[in-house]
């Protein structure tokens, strides 16, 4: 295979026909990237990549340089399966399963093993090609997909990219190692798409957060400790940069980072500065990384540079924030600690139809010497659809109900339906009412009763 012109592949057979292969073509150079693939003297498949004079004679091995990148490495592996297409029962073709894997590095390959950190940045690309051959056993014209949407979708793709400003190390190279895959494809709404990318998606991965403490001294302060937080990127979902700096300026974390494990995807990042008051006790802590989070993205969030974030890095210069009294603080607290529960529960009849109905529980405990306002209370009414009342015996603001029964033709029994997902669900639609009336002192008035 030839590379002609730094996009357009073409096969040929057998050395020798390359003069007249490229009559047709207006050639900007004496000598041509090519990619030979053969089968070695242990019956295995390889791969070699250099430059060929036009005329076909001399060939040297060397890495191919595309632009911004150089491709130093192709390993191949075919399956040992051969798949037959017969037409009235003659073989019309046969094909394989071909898996390449090409390793790519950034910069010239001058400065390749150069101590220098730019041109030290490598990826390797996979795909997965079935290659046809004809029943005289020549390879079929166009068979082989992988390197001609390598060289005339992918590179230019990447080169553009970086010729527009954006560092190689600024890349998110798995956004374009799935384009690459998925050939630009367009999802549709039944399909998990990868690209998709909006508020409620990102506070669902901020909602997700953990919170892990590693001490190195045996004492009360989580000061001579590690604080590590981690999000989980909901599954089928590329990891985004915009997202992953917005973490670390909110926070103010020192490092974030993005790994996979067990086929999941997660943001992680560590946590230097914090207030002294949050340094002694968990549920402060949290308390305290919940109001920062979900202030920091429900007021700065901005959906162009979140789908541009799955490309590459985004610098993130000054962000909003809400000034927090002790009034305020207690506001938000009575707001996170919100208790959803959601239940089936039956009736077993023995011989009939059983009867089953749910049972709804929403609570807000009475704690941090806060009292909603009225204007709070209908608020909290009119968004979730319920009408809490204080309960002094089980110190909170208390609603709950049960629907209508049903005939169910199963067997009754009682079980949770999906208390996470609606504690979630209320849970958003209450900061997302609430944070930007903060940011007034109309807003603030009104929440407050003052």
């Amino acid at each position: 295979m030839i590379l002609i012109n730094g996009k357009e592949i073409i096969v040929a057979p057998v050395q020798k026909d390359i003069p007249l292969i490229l009559k047709s073509y207006n050639v900007c150079s004496d000598e041509l990237p090519y990619i030979e693939i053969f089968r070695s003297k242990s019956n295995s498949y390889e791969c070699s990549t250099g430059y060929i004079d036009i005329n076909g004679n001399n060939k040297r091995k060397d890495y191919i340089q595309i632009g911004h990148f150089f491709i130093s490495n192709i390993r191949v592996e075919a399956d040992e399966k051969e798949y037959v297409v017969e037409i009235d029962d003659i073989i019309d073709e046969y094909y394989y399963h071909f898996h390449y894997f090409i390793k790519v590095i950034f910069g010239s390959k001058d400065n390749y093993g150069k101590n220098h950190s730019p041109y030290r940045i490598n990826y390797t690309f996979n795909s997965t090609d079935s290659v046809y051959y004809n029943s005289d056993g020549t390879l079929k014209e166009n068979s082989n997909c992988t390197f001609r949407k390598f060289f005339s979708f992918l590179a230019p793709l990447i080169n553009e990219t970086i010729d527009s400003g954006h560092a190689p190390s600024s890349l998110n190279l798995d956004y374009y190692a799935l384009k690459f895959k998925d050939l630009d494809k367009k999802y549709s709404k039944f399909d998990n798409d990868p690209y998709e990318i909006n508020i409620d998606i990102v506070l669902n991965c901020i909602y997700s957060m953990k919170v892990d403490i590693i001490k190195r001294k045996k004492d009360l302060s989580f000061e001579t400790g590690d604080i590590i937080v981690t999000f989980e990127i909901q599954e089928g979902k590329l990891y985004n940069k915009y997202i992953e700096s917005l973490i670390s300026k909110v926070l103010h974390a020192s490092v974030v980072e993005f790994f996979s494990e067990d086929n999941k995807y997660y943001y992680k990042c560590s946590l230097n500065i914090l207030p002294e008051y949050v340094r002694y006790d968990e549920n402060s802590l949290k308390h305290y990384l919940i109001r920062k989070l979900y202030i920091g993205f429900i007021l700065n969030y901005n959906q162009e540079l979140a789908e541009e974030g799955f490309k590459y890095s985004i610098k993130i210069e000054n962000i909003k924030d809400i000034k927090l009294n002790s009034k305020i603080l207690a506001l938000l607290n009575f707001i996170i600690d919100i208790k959803v529960s959601c239940y089936v529960d039956g009736v077993y009849r023995v011989g009939r139809d059983d009867i089953e109905w749910k049972e709804y529980t929403i609570l807000f405990p009475i704690e941090y010497d806060f009292t909603p306002s009225p204007f709070l209370k209908d608020l909290l009414n009119s968004t979730l659809s319920i009408s809490i009342e204080k309960n002094e015996e089980k110190l909170c603001y208390y609603y709950e109900y049960r629907t209508e029964s049903e005939y169910i033709a199963g067997i009754a029994e009682r079980r949770d339906y999906g208390s996470f997902s609606l504690r979630r669900k209320y849970f958003h639609k209450l900061m997302n009412k609430i944070i930007p009336l903060l940011t007034t002192n109309e807003g603030i008035r009104k929440l407050l009763g003052d």
